[in-house]
Order: structure tokens, then C-alpha cells, then sequence
């Protein structure tokens, strides 16, 4: 894959690298799901594939996220996969949404030292474009 078509992680924003964090998760459970719900023979292929996803988002968490505290490691998977499935199953509860937001802005701010309630990543996309444009 020639480097104009990869996605360039150096450039997205905190929030979108700790989404990809519970992307990964998501989809490794699935995975596993997956497995048991199938013949044996084809269950190795889910192993497979959810052994996989399991290296790359170990990697992806040391390559991104370097300084994150031991303690913190596992607290940031999790509360970034919670917020997903709850964002999946809440059916539009205010109150489940906004409880997951709190609890996840409490706990990536922790994390990371920043502020990430309301829309970060929106918020980061227009400080991103607004510097980007004052560098031309």
C-alpha cells in the first residue's frame, strides 16, 4: 500500500486514536463471539482473526499512547468500549449517554491531562485546521 493511500495516525486527533483503541476491542470481541458460535473447524479462523486484533491493538496502544501508566493501561480499553457498547444499546437514553460521556471524560482526562468533554474531537479538527492554515 503506496503511503498517499494509508492513514496518517500522527495526524488525528487524541480522541479518534483512543476510538480506534475501542474499535479494536469491539471488534475482538466479536471475534470471539463469532467462534463460539460456529463448528470447531471454523472457529480457528475467529481465533485467528481475534489473536490478531489483539497484537495489533497491544501495539497500537504502546506505539501511541507510550507514557500511559500501567494502572491506566487496561482502565482506557475498557472505558473506551463501554462508552461504545453503551452508545449501541442505550436507544437514545439521555441519561445513559450522558453518564458514559462524564465517566469516560473523567477518566481519559485523568489519562492524558487534557480536556475531553464536549466534542473533542471536533474540537481538535477546528484547532488542527485553524493552525494548518495560519502554516501556508
Amino acid at each position: 500500500m503506496d503511503k498517499e493511500n494509508t492513514f496518517n495516525f500522527d495526524s488525528a486527533n487524541l480522541a479518534d486514536q483512543i476510538s480506534t483503541v475501542g474499535e479494536l476491542e469491539h471488534a475482538y470481541f466479536h471475534a470471539l463471539k463469532s467462534a463460539s458460535t460456529v463448528e470447531e473447524i471454523d472457529a480457528v479462523y475467529y481465533l485467528t482473526v481475534a489473536s490478531m486484533i489483539k497484537d495489533f491493538r497491544r501495539d497500537f496502544m504502546r506505539e501511541h499512547f507510550p507514557d500511559i501508566k500501567e494502572t491506566d493501561w487496561c482502565l482506557l480499553k475498557a472505558i473506551e468500549t463501554i462508552r461504545q457498547r453503551v452508545y449501541e444499546s442505550s436507544n437514545s437514553s439521555y441519561k445513559d449517554l450522558k453518564q458514559i460521556n462524564d465517566l469516560w471524560s473523567l477518566v481519559t482526562e485523568h489519562i492524558f491531562g487534557v480536556d475531553m468533554s464536549g466534542c473533542v474531537s471536533c474540537r481538535e479538527d477546528m484547532e488542527k485546521g485553524s493552525h494548518e492554515d495560519s502554516l501556508e
